[in-house]
């Protein structure tokens, strides 16, 4: 058993007017084990900080640009148990003898951009990619969105060019909104 919490802020009008700022700290939680306490994995903490700018809002159009960064903040040891989430942001992004706390900061980060546009607040297009300097990926991802009164579909579509493997390539998210 285990337990896993998310926060987030977000502002609207951030610094300037139609440009949205949010951060979200997520799976703040102990590790997690499957069959042995001793051999528990970190779940991990990700950090993610996202602006949202709409470039114009009529009745019937809407097109925002919208990107993020994210970084996973976890300290895994060969020889011991991983360090809390609270206390792998001091060991994982400042104190590594190998790399100075700027290459700390930045190395793992994940970032996204993408455009958002709706035809009268009924049906969405989506058009998104996805950069993981150390992972070595980049994804481009296309989606399609459907409103109506209180439920919503989105579905979205995974490419990865120049990728000889394409692992993901392929990959459809489909997801289903209800508001309450």
């Amino acid at each position: 058993r285990t337990l896993a919490i998310d926060a987030a802020i977000l502002k609207r009008n951030f610094l300037i007017k139609n440009l949205s700022g949010g951060f979200h700290l997520q799976n703040m939680g102990p590790a997690i084990f499957y069959i042995q306490r001793d051999e528990a994995d970190p779940i991990p903490f990700t950090t993610k900080f996202g602006l949202a700018y709409t470039v114009f809002q009529t009745p019937i159009h809407d097109l925002k640009v919208v990107g993020d960064i994210n970084r996973e903040i976890v300290k895994n040891y060969i020889d011991k148990r991983p360090d809390p989430f609270w206390k792998a942001i001091y060991t994982d992004l400042i104190d590594d003898p190998d790399d100075d706390w700027k290459d700390e900061l930045t190395d793992d980060m994940i970032f996204h951009i993408g455009l958002e546009y709706w035809y009268v607040n009924f049906i969405a297009l989506r058009l998104g990619f996805m950069e993981d300097p150390e992972g070595f990926r980049r994804e481009l991802s296309f989606g399609l969105g459907l409103r109506y009164g209180n439920l919503g579909i989105d579905w979205s579509y995974i490419h990865e060019p120049g990728r000889s493997d394409k692992v993901r390539t392929g990959q459809w998210r489909l997801s289903l909104l209800v508001k309450l």
